[in-house]
């Protein structure tokens, strides 16, 4: 590996770590992130960090702060809720693009993700099925055949996710609404997937904001 792939792969590295760490609530809201303390403890040095830190500002998970540094950027109210509706508007039209071009290795991968659904599901298996519906939205984005939208919806997720917590429906439904979904793609309706996917995200909505809501009142 050259040193400026080996470079590359260090900051991809931090970026997907430091990326699991606030969409988690590891890091939240406000945090402060300092190039010396993370290195160390991703062993790695501070360039690849620095680096970093630009993309996650790029995707607003972080924002430069006045005294300077970074930390974890914040969403009020207004910006949770545009954070959803804008995820939603770029799901359903990567639906719309993956009926349209019925790409049947995009196809093949949905029939999997259904086989191994139903199998995890009978078994009850929570990590799986978690996984899959992660998975899910990736094979959307795939099989919209536009990087552009792809790198949008990857932004979008992860600040619809910050707005709300993570998996705020559970693996169970999320599963039986990615489901549903599947089945109107691979039977080429796309109105009906798109009805579906707009039913599910209004209620990953619904229960996300009110959760924060709950969360506010609280404290």
């Amino acid at each position: 590996m050259t040193a400026v792939n080996l470079r590359t792969s260090r900051r991809d590295e931090v970026v997907d770590e430091l990326r699991r760490q606030i969409l988690d609530g590891r890091r939240p809201a406000g945090a402060a992130l300092r190039e010396r303390a993370i290195a160390e403890e991703l062993g790695v040095s501070r360039v690849p960090v620095r680096e970093a830190f630009r993309q996650l500002e790029s995707e607003g998970l972080l924002e430069s702060r006045p005294s300077g540094g970074v930390c974890v950027a914040t969403l009020d109210d207004r910006e949770a809720r545009t954070a959803h509706d804008v995820r939603l508007a770029l799901e359903l039209l990567a639906v719309q693009l993956t009926v349209e071009r019925g790409d049947g290795a995009v196809g093949d991968e949905l029939r999997r993700t259904l086989d191994v659904g139903r199998r995890a599901a009978a078994g009850d298996d929570e990590a799986t099925l978690r996984r899959l519906n992660r998975e899910f939205h990736d094979t959307l984005a795939r099989g919209s055949g536009s990087t552009i939208l792809a790198s949008m919806l990857r932004a979008a997720r992860n600040h619809a996710h910050r707005a709300g917590g993570l998996d705020s429906l559970g693996p169970r439904r999320s599963w039986d609404d990615h489901r549903a979904i599947v089945e109107s793609i691979l039977e080429g309706d796309a109105t009906g997937a798109c009805a579906r996917m707009a039913e599910h995200l209004g209620a990953h909505r619904t229960a996300a904001l009110a959760a924060a809501t709950t969360t506010t009142d609280a404290g």
